[in-house]
């Protein structure tokens, strides 16, 4: 749709941050990518991912005053053993 699209939700209430990027689409390409790094226990994917960040990142104009992962429920995140 475009830069300037916005979802219902942003429309309704303007979100804190005035930019957001992620590392991959989530699509039929990346999703056993993301699968294997989420439920797997495949903790090596991070790295490459951890890299494609950083070249995401120093690629934009404007460095970003912070990165945050997604949250999640606490005992997910237990499970899991990290976000």
């Amino acid at each position: 749709l475009g830069e300037s699209a916005r979802c219902g939700e942003c429309i309704r209430e303007a979100p804190v941050f005035t930019q957001a990027r992620a590392v991959l689409r989530y699509d039929d390409a990346s999703a056993p990518l993301i699968h294997k790094l989420k439920y797997a226990d495949h903790t090596a994917l991070a790295v490459p991912c951890g890299a494609w960040l950083a070249r995401l990142v120093s690629g934009l104009d404007e460095k970003p005053e912070a990165v945050v992962a997604v949250p999640m429920p606490y005992l997910r995140q237990v499970r899991r053993r990290y976000n």
